[in-house]
């Protein structure tokens, strides 16, 4: 996994095989002065070298990566919505974030989480957008670092799934 902060880029490697996860590897080195502004990418072959160099002076070898998405880029709703077939699912929820995104549909990635399925035939449903530049520009950072981009995840959703990982007593 690689994130890429204002101050500091950090990657780290986990063996999932386990019953719990591993550390097998993990890094840190200086973010490029001037490579992020506003939480986006303004130089993809200045952070690909820096991840690249990272990776390389820690022997961490990865060639498909998860990355994150800062926070302020995202965009994320909750909305409640008419129950339908999981068939049907996609496309309904595809029309119906155009209500609350406020941006063109086809400006974002969009992706969803049913969170709760209601009895009186609604479900709760957690959008999640992001404009497709924002996201373009971090692929193109993994692969300036001769990295296969895997899953983009956004970072404090990242956070959170690790929380509830490493310390599930902590939901009930």
């Amino acid at each position: 996994a690689v994130d890429i902060g204002a101050s500091k880029i950090k990657a780290m490697v986990l063996d999932i095989t386990g019953e719990k996860p591993k550390l097998v590897a993990a890094g840190i080195t200086p973010t490029p002065a001037n490579a992020l502004k506003n939480n986006q990418v303004a130089n993809a072959s200045a952070l690909g070298a820096a991840i690249r160099s990272l990776l390389d002076s820690n022997d961490i070898s990865l060639s498909k990566v998860v990355f994150s998405i800062p926070g302020p880029n995202v965009f994320t709703k909750r909305v409640t919505t008419a129950t339908v077939p999981a068939k049907e699912l996609d496309s309904t929820i595809r029309f119906e974030a155009g209500n609350y995104i406020p941006h063109n549909i086809n400006d974002v990635y969009l992706d969803y989480q049913v969170v709760k399925s209601n009895s009186n035939s609604t479900m709760e449903v957690l959008l999640i957008a992001v404009k497709n530049d924002v996201v373009d520009g971090f692929v193109n950072v993994m692969q300036e670092a001769g990295l296969t981009p895997g899953i983009a995840d956004v970072d404090f959703f990242a956070l959170e799934n690790m929380f509830a990982m490493n310390y599930p007593e902590s939901l009930n």
